[in-house]
């Protein structure tokens, strides 16, 4: 995402994140709460996951943050990481 900060881009993986694991808990988007496009893609997506992969993204995205933040770690390092270990 050109001229992003670091953090918008984690919010950015964050966000769509939930939108996978909430449509894997809705049966349509109205009952998610978001609009139908982002939700039809954030469904497709979800079928390259299991619920405790999903989980355990979410789990090590937040984890990240946190880190982050209290330790000083660098986020663009542990994000990038991030990225490349889910295609694992």
């Amino acid at each position: 995402i050109k001229n992003a900060s670091i953090e918008e881009v984690y919010g950015i993986l964050w966000w769509q994140l939930k939108s996978i694991i909430l449509a894997t808990k809705t049966k349509d988007a109205k009952e998610a709460g978001i609009k139908s496009f982002p939700y039809s893609k954030a469904k497709k997506f979800s079928q390259n996951f299991t619920t405790a992969e999903l989980d355990s993204l979410a789990t090590e995205l937040i984890k990240i943050y946190h880190e982050s933040r209290r330790s000083g770690a660098d986020l663009s390092t542990r994000l990038e990481r991030f990225v490349l270990a889910i295609g694992k």
